[in-house]
């Protein structure tokens, strides 16, 4: 820092004794008056020292009123066991209630954020201290995204297409943090996504027909069959072969 600048404290390194991030952060958010607002936490006389927040979504899921799940991501770590009875007990929990009750559930020291979209219930989880208005917005821009994708998204799409699902979702979180918020950005890079699966779908097909002609020649039991195409070409190559016959189909 320019010694010509007004410094009204003390540089963060003096104050933690440490070069750890975090701890020049809680010395410097001890050393000032601490203000939390929202998820920026910053001090009174000056901003240039700051650390925002983050948010972490646990899980996302998405099940069906009967109770079938058409879609899960975990960001954190969970046994297959614990999957199965995470799912069991809060689709038990959502279904069951009652359509004027809040969109919030606390459950195992956590908190079940849902909203119901026709037949379907989007689910994220999220810690007791996190702002469960923010996820529920985040679940609607989840839901808008697929609209605009699908065309008014219902559960057959989800059925058919959950891949696609998956690519929208993981565009918008990851590790369990909102990482865009545009819902064009967000359509471009599907678009792109499926240019390249149709691109690799019209390679594959290429090589599939290349293959498939240079196996028109089959030899089953001694016997060459041969398509016409390839019996003008190769009629000279297989008549020297003994012990073969040759037949054209």
């Amino acid at each position: 820092m320019d010694s010509n600048e007004p410094d009204p404290v003390s540089s963060p390194k003096s104050l933690a004794g440490r070069n750890s991030e975090q701890n020049i952060f809680t010395a410097e958010r001890r050393r000032r008056n601490c203000t939390l607002i929202g998820e920026i936490e910053f001090w009174n006389r000056d901003l240039w020292f700051l650390k925002v927040q983050s948010k972490m979504i646990h899980f996302v899921l998405l099940i069906s009123r009967q109770g079938k799940v058409r879609l899960t991501k975990w960001y954190s770590p969970y046994t297959q066991k614990e999957r199965s009875k995470v799912i069991r007990e809060l689709s038990g929990m959502i279904l069951n209630r009652g359509p004027k009750l809040c969109n919030f559930v606390e459950w195992r020291g956590l908190k079940a954020v849902y909203k119901r979209y026709a037949s379907l219930y989007f689910c994220m989880c999220i810690d007791q201290d996190d702002n469960e208005l923010e996820v529920l917005e985040c679940i609607h821009h989840f839901v808008e995204i697929l609209d605009r994708y699908f065309g008014s998204v219902c559960e057959l799409d989800l059925i058919f297409n959950f891949h696609k699902a998956y690519y929208i979702l993981d565009e918008l979180l990851i590790a369990g943090e909102l990482q865009e918020s545009s819902k064009k950005t967000v359509a471009r890079l599907i678009a792109a996504q499926d240019s390249l699966v149709e691109t690799a779908k019209e390679q594959a097909s290429s090589i599939s027909n290349i293959i498939a002609q240079a196996t028109n020649i089959t030899k089953i039991a001694g016997v060459l069959v041969i398509s016409p195409a390839w019996f003008n070409v190769c009629w000279i190559v297989l008549l020297s072969i003994t012990n073969t016959n040759v037949i054209a189909c």
